[in-house]
């Protein structure tokens, strides 16, 4: 007799109940939603939402925010993570701006730090840039004269 065995014998079977705060998940390099320019950079995860209700044991509607109502507010479970309260997720919500459903504009703050690299014949200056709703360890190198010409206002104190 032969022992059957599961496709993913390390998959774990997940289940929310209403009322439980989880994140969702975004794909950095399908979706739309980008952090800075890059989509490496891109969240991962963006919450923490509300469970509303058990669709069935593979699908759950969650609480969207009203800048979201334009999203479908049911998702299947393998997009959905058990949130656990830290320092670092805490984001203003009413400060974010969403043109597209899945579009979130984060601006520029401030500049932390300038560099120089040194590529084979050429010098190219960076700048380090702490970006609104984020702590200052989440800040990003970016391209000097670019970030310049995008958001002058930030150099200004700098």
């Amino acid at each position: 007799m032969k022992v059957r065995r599961d496709v993913d014998s390390k998959r774990v079977p997940r289940h929310y109940s209403v009322g439980e705060k989880v994140l969702l998940r975004v794909n950095p390099r399908k979706s739309s939603i980008k952090f800075g320019k890059s989509s490496k950079l891109a969240l991962r995860f963006v919450g923490p939402f509300e469970v509303l209700e058990e669709i069935n044991p593979v699908a759950y509607r969650i609480a969207l925010l009203p800048t979201l109502a334009r999203m479908h507010n049911v998702f299947h479970v393998s997009y959905l993570k058990k949130y656990i309260l830290g320092d670092n997720h805490v984001i203003d919500w009413n400060a974010l701006q969403v043109q597209d459903p899945r579009v979130v504009i984060v601006e520029p703050l401030k500049v932390l730090e300038t560099c120089k690299l040194h590529l084979h014949k050429k010098e190219v200056l960076q700048c380090k840039v702490q970006w609104d709703q984020y702590a200052e360890d989440s800040a990003t190198w970016e391209d000097y004269a670019e970030m310049k010409q995008k958001s002058p206002h930030i150099f200004i104190s700098f």
